[in-house]
C-alpha cells in the first residue's frame, strides 16, 4: 500500500517543484507512471490473496508453509511479472547492421 503511495507524492512533489519553477529533473510523469504500476501490481496481489491464495498453498503444500511466507512473498513476485511483461511488450528496436572489418 505505501509504494504506491510515495510514488503518488513523489509525483505530486515533483510537480508542485515544477509550478514553482525551482530547479530539479524531476519528472512527475514518471511518478505517476510508476504509482500505477505499483497500484496495478497491489490489485491483483490483493485478489489473489483474498481468492485463491489460502486454498491454493494449502494444496500444493499440503499445509507445511505458513500463509504469512506466501503473502510476505506475493506482492514482489506480482511486481517481477508486471516488468517482465512489460518489457515483453515493448517494441524493440532494430539494431544497425554490423560493419565487416577487414
Amino acid at each position: 500500500m505505501l509504494v504506491p503511495l510515495f510514488f503518488f507524492l513523489f509525483g505530486t512533489w515533483a510537480w508542485i517543484k515544477r509550478v514553482l519553477k525551482k530547479s530539479g529533473k524531476e519528472y512527475p510523469r514518471e511518478y505517476y507512471r510508476q504509482a500505477f504500476f505499483t497500484g496495478v501490481g497491489l490489485a491483483i496481489a490483493i485478489f489473489i490473496d483474498k481468492n485463491f491464495l489460502e486454498d491454493l498453498l494449502a494444496t500444493l503444500t499440503f499445509g507445511m508453509v505458513d500463509v504469512m511466507i506466501a503473502r510476505w512473498l506475493l506482492y514482489p513476485a506480482i511486481l517481477v511479472g508486471l516488468a517482465y511483461l512489460s518489457g515483453m511488450m515493448k517494441a524493440k528496436v532494430p539494431e544497425a547492421p554490423k560493419q565487416i572489418v577487414r
